[in-house]
């Protein structure tokens, strides 16, 4: 079954019933003062399950909306605030360094598809990049969403599809389950549901197997994390957002990492996210003092010499509670251009 979306007309395929991921209202608290513990172990259990993911803020991070159960427009303003400074220390990084792959097989989903899939009783929402180019492989970044939100908030939050429209490349954004919509880091299920949404994807469009990469927001950060440690071999690189680590690690190589967390998180602790992110730095053997740098009012820090030309970056967000700080999907998608499965 397919429920395909492309501005604002519905298109609905199915043989026995249909239904869309995100049609029931997300139940969206203000985390302040909401009592939520934190996550201090990181092993699994989002300290806001007794809440929900996202919540208020201040500075340039968004806040959720209620889910209205309709993917945002591709193309409306992506709100990416100032993007990377340029203190950054990228300057000598080449994004295109590494050439596009091409690819020869017919494709069945064009530049600019809006869909909600069905996949083995799991659903995933998928947008295909405007700027995808027919006959080229394209990147694949998989947008993971925190307890109590669904692949349409957290694209709502994020803002992916715009920016893949202009940049060419596809975003996926599995539905997870249960009572809190939440992620099994423990199992093998939902490990076992990403490489079958890419598989299920490249059967119907080119994507490139050495640029895919996670991102999520929360417990979908704890899910990247995860993803980095137990599917280091088909994840080129990893960008946790306000999430922390998703279990004992047995990463099969150096892993890419750039994560963002708020000083104020009142649902998933500022101090196990920046444990998770010294785990990566101990495990990638980085060496040296980082170099500092900020991006719009975020301060971070940057361990660039690790082992197999990967990198950890860390951004602290002033004053940030429980939000996607909006300035990171840009920086997050310029980081995982520099990063290609080995």
């Amino acid at each position: 079954m397919v429920v395909a979306t492309r501005l604002g007309l519905f298109v609905i395929v199915c043989s026995l019933g249909c239904a869309e991921v995100g049609t029931r209202q997300s139940e969206y608290t203000d985390p302040v003062g909401a009592g939520g513990s934190d996550a201090s172990d990181g092993e699994g259990d989002d300290a806001g399950a007794a809440g929900n993911d996202g919540g208020d803020g201040t500075g340039s991070g968004h806040a959720p909306q209620r889910d209205s159960g309709t993917p945002s427009v591709p193309g409306r303003d992506a709100g990416l605030g100032s993007g990377v400074d340029a203190s950054a220390g990228d300057a000598g990084k080449d994004p295109g360094a590494t050439p596009p792959q091409a690819c020869s097989k017919p494709a069945t989903l064009m530049p600019g598809a809006q869909m909600t899939v069905m996949l083995n009783g799991r659903q995933y929402l998928l947008h295909v990049g405007k700027g995808v180019k027919p006959g080229v492989a394209a990147p694949l970044v998989f947008s993971l969403h925190g307890l109590n939100m669904t692949p349409n908030s957290m694209e709502s939050m994020a803002r992916w599809f715009p920016l893949s429209d202009s940049k060419g490349f596809i975003v996926a954004g599995p539905a997870g389950v249960g009572g809190s919509n939440g992620w099994d880091l423990s199992g093998t299920k939902d490990f076992d549901l990403m490489k079958a949404v890419i598989d299920d994807i490249d059967s119907k469009i080119c994507v490139d197997r050495k640029r895919i990469y996670s991102t999520g927001f929360s417990h979908g950060g704890f899910m990247s994390n995860a993803n980095g440690c137990r599917l280091s071999d088909v994840f080129a690189a990893i960008a946790p957002h306000s999430g922390a680590a998703g279990g004992a690690c047995a990463a099969k190589r150096p892993m890419p990492v750039f994560a963002f967390h708020g000083d104020a998180d009142s649902i998933v602790s500022y101090n196990s996210g920046k444990s998770s992110v010294d785990g990566w730095v101990a495990r990638n053997k980085c060496s040296g003092t980082p170099t500092t740098f900020t991006l719009d009012n975020a301060k971070c820090q940057e361990w660039s010499s690790c082992e197999g030309g990967s990198e950890v970056k860390f951004c602290t967000i002033p004053r940030g509670n429980h939000i996607w700080f909006r300035p990171a999907t840009a920086a997050i998608w310029e980081f995982f251009t520099e990063h290609t499965l080995p």
